[in-house]
C-alpha cells in the first residue's frame, strides 16, 4: 500500500532522525534530543506489525535504554512502567492510499455535504446542544476550524466533520460526527469525503484518527475509501511517578 509523499515524508521527518540505538527486523529505536516539551517519547506501531520509536534523552537515561536498548515493543512498554512514564492512549491513524484517491474524489461529488460557514453558526449550536459530551471530545469538530461541512435534513444540521493542519504540516486532520438518530445514512462516510475535496484543492492530504475503542469511527474512516497506517501514542511522565 502506497500513501501520499506529504504522508510518508511527515512521518519519516518524525522517526527517521537523531541517533540509532537499536534497528533491527520490524523494530527501531532512536534518540532525539529535541521531541516536544511535553513528550518524552513517541511510538508508531504500522498495520504491517513494524513498529518505530524515539525517545528523548531524558526517557533513555531514566530507563537505562542508553546502556542496554529495548529489542522490541513490548521491552520499550515494559521499561516505559518502569521508569515511571505513561504512554498516552493511541490514536488509529488513517490516510487515502494513493491508488485509492482518484475514487474518494469522485465519489466526493456527490456528497450531500456542503460547506459550513459563520452564517451557520445557530444551526451549529443546536447541533453541539444535541451531541453528547464525549462523542464532542472524540469528534472534535469545530465550525471555525480551517475547514467545515456538514450534512442538513431539511434545515436541521445532522452531521458535521472539520479539518485543521496537523503539526505545521500538509496533513488535514479530520474530526466528524453524525448525532445519533442520524446515524446509518452515510452522512459521515459524506461529510469526510468532502473534506477530503477540499484538502486535494488546496494542497493537502486528509488525516483521519480516532481512538481504537471507537470502532464506530474507524468504520466512517474505512467506508470513506481511508486505510489504516497504525497506532500512534506519545509518552509523558507518569502522574506521580516522576
Amino acid at each position: 500500500m502506497t500513501f501520499p509523499p506529504a504522508v510518508t515524508g511527515f512521518w519519516r521527518d518524525q522517526l527517521e532522525r537523531g541517533d540509532v540505538l537499536r534497528q533491527g527486523a520490524g523494530f527501531s529505536l532512536r534518540l532525539v534530543p529535541d521531541l516536544p516539551r511535553d513528550w518524552r517519547a513517541q511510538v508508531l506501531e504500522r498495520a504491517d506489525g513494524t513498529a518505530e520509536v524515539t525517545v528523548s534523552p531524558e526517557l533513555a537515561s531514566a530507563t537505562g535504554l542508553l546502556d542496554e536498548p529495548s529489542a522490541d515493543l513490548d521491552g520499550f512498554r515494559a521499561r516505559l512502567a518502569g521508569g515511571g512514564f505513561a504512554l498516552l492512549g493511541a490514536d488509529r491513524l488513517f490516510y487515502v492510499a494513493t491508488s485509492d484517491r482518484p475514487r474518494v474524489l469522485s465519489e466526493a461529488e456527490h456528497s450531500p455535504a456542503r460547506a459550513l460557514s459563520p452564517r451557520d453558526a445557530t444551526a451549529f449550536s443546536r447541533f453541539v446542544g444535541s451531541a453528547s459530551e464525549r462523542d464532542l471530545d472524540d469528534a472534535y469538530v469545530e465550525l471555525d476550524h480551517w475547514a467545515a461541512v456538514g450534512v442538513f435534513e431539511e434545515d436541521r444540521l445532522v452531521c458535521a466533520a472539520s479539518a485543521y493542519p496537523w503539526q505545521g504540516s500538509t496533513l488535514a486532520d479530520i474530526g466528524v460526527l453524525t448525532l445519533a438518530p442520524a446515524r446509518g445514512k452515510g452522512y459521515g462516510r459524506a461529510a469526510v469525503q468532502a473534506l477530503c475535496a477540499i484538502a486535494d484543492d488546496r494542497g493537502y492530504d486528509p488525516q483521519y484518527r480516532c481512538q481504537p475503542r471507537n470502532l464506530a469511527s474507524a468504520a466512517v474512516a474505512l467506508a470513506a475509501g481511508f486505510t489504516e497506517l497504525g497506532t500512534w501514542q506519545v509518552a509523558i511522565d507518569a502522574p506521580g511517578g516522576r
